[in-house]
Order: C-alpha cells, then sequence, then structure tokens
C-alpha cells in the first residue's frame, strides 16, 4: 500500500520502486499491478503499462482500474 500512497502523492520515482517490490512480495494483488501501469500510462511508457495492466487483467479479469487504464492506452495509440 505504501507504494500506491507514494504514487497518489505524485511522488512516481519512489513509487514505480516501491511498487515492484510489493509485486514481488505479492504478485497476486492486481492493485499493484494496476497502479504501476497507471504511472508507466503518465509517463507515456505505454509498452510497460500496458503489460502491467494485462497483468492485473490475468489476476482478475474485470479489474476495473485496468479496464480504464487499457481504455486510455488504446487511445492515445490508436488502437481502437
Amino acid at each position: 500500500e505504501y507504494g500506491r500512497m507514494l504514487y497518489y502523492q505524485r511522488r512516481f520515482g519512489e513509487a514505480e520502486i516501491n511498487l515492484k517490490k510489493a509485486i514481488g512480495l505479492n504478485p497476486f494483488d492486481p492493485n499493484y499491478y494496476a497502479t504501476l501501469c497507471s504511472h508507466y500510462y503518465y509517463d507515456r511508457k505505454y509498452s510497460d503499462a500496458f503489460k502491467n495492466c494485462f497483468q492485473a487483467k490475468k489476476i482478475e479479469p474485470n479489474h476495473s482500474q485496468s479496464n480504464k487504464n487499457l481504455h486510455w492506452i488504446y487511445v492515445q495509440q490508436e488502437r481502437y
């Protein structure tokens, strides 16, 4: 949760590091992947964003944040 808190405080560099640590400790929580997806999306790293959203959806297929993030990734890449 610390990584997510850092993300929402816009401390993106620290958030990315802590989210990756959280995923290493609990790779079955889709929220960590979805938040990392958001981070990469806003950093315009769409390939990394897509990979993390897809991983969240593999864990929880109807994960709402991942669905929203994927929508915006597709819009940015004009893949609709």
